[in-house]
């Protein structure tokens, strides 16, 4: 839910990005920024180089996380191109295998193939791990035989080609989604940062400017002002007040808490940070 903030003695209400809002956050960050530079320095909010930093570094860690994806979804789609021809290639394996090892079944065995002791039968392997097992084994037992009396069908570079490729496509998705996830704790780590210090600049901007009166002059900077809500609310559209300041419900009835004064949204600012910080809010 958006945060807001409300003055007792406007018909306006301060309404920020919620902390998951990213794309909120991104485009409140760009027009924070390009009014600021627009100002002389002295008159320029406390936080810009936080803000211009962290803003930066999200962009950067947003398209990092994109392109990850992207190669996670390329070495997914490959990994399944290379499984069926894996699964191709193991029939035909085990169609020469156990009709060579006919007399001796439990022959099969040398070639990577599992029996069921049962009934006596050579398996299929069911899993991507057993394939590729069964494939190493299979190349192996036929590398060390002489060339002569190596099996003619299937073919054995090609079954060499598709092992090699269907494990380097596991390790190259695998790759994509570590770093996918990586780049997704550090967008949410930069994202908080930014929506604090967005915050605790508007409240700054209200305190320099215009006496904590809520004005619709924040809109230069980017900040969405409206109307208060008129009429009683509705058990679902509850609001909890907090020295003034206060977060919608959710339709659920769930409620988002705030912060007074000098509270990080957080609760995890350092002593430096909170120099000059008149007030944020927490999601």
């Amino acid at each position: 839910m958006p945060l807001i903030h409300k003055d007792s003695k406007s018909t306006n209400r301060l309404v920020f990005p919620s902390q998951n809002d990213e794309d909120g956050n991104i485009a409140l960050s760009e027009r924070f920024l390009a009014y600021e530079q627009t100002l002389p320095p002295e008159s320029q909010a406390p936080y810009n180089d936080k803000i211009s930093g962290w803003y930066q570094k999200l962009l950067v860690a947003k398209q990092e996380r994109t392109a990850a994806q992207s190669r996670r979804s390329i070495a997914s789609q490959k990994i399944k191109q290379a499984e069926e021809d894996s699964k191709e290639l193991l029939r035909q394996m085990w169609k020469t295998v156990t009709l060579h090892c006919y007399d001796v079944i439990s022959e099969v065995t040398q070639w990577g193939f599992k029996m069921k002791q049962t009934t006596g039968n050579a398996l299929m392997p069911q899993t991507r791990d057993e394939r590729l097992a069964t494939m190493t084994a299979y190349i192996n037992k036929e590398q060390s035989r002489p060339e002569e009396e190596r099996f003619a069908k299937p073919d054995l570079a090609e079954i060499i080609t598709t092992r090699d490729a269907l494990k380097a496509h596991v390790i190259a998705y695998q790759i994509a989604d570590t770093q996918q996830r990586n780049y997704d704790e550090q967008c949410e780590t930069l994202l908080e940062s930014l929506s604090d210090y967005l915050q605790a600049s508007a409240i700054d901007i209200l305190a320099r400017n215009f006496k904590m009166k809520l004005s619709t002059q924040l809109q230069n900077w980017g900040y969405e002002v409206s109307l208060k809500r008129r009429g009683k609310s509705s058990k679902s559209d509850e609001t909890a007040s907090i020295n003034g300041t206060t977060t919608e419900s959710s339709t659920n009835g769930s409620t988002n808490g705030s912060t007074n004064v000098a509270a990080s949204a957080g609760g995890q600012t350092s002593a430096n940070d909170n120099d000059g910080l008149m007030s944020t809010f927490t999601d």
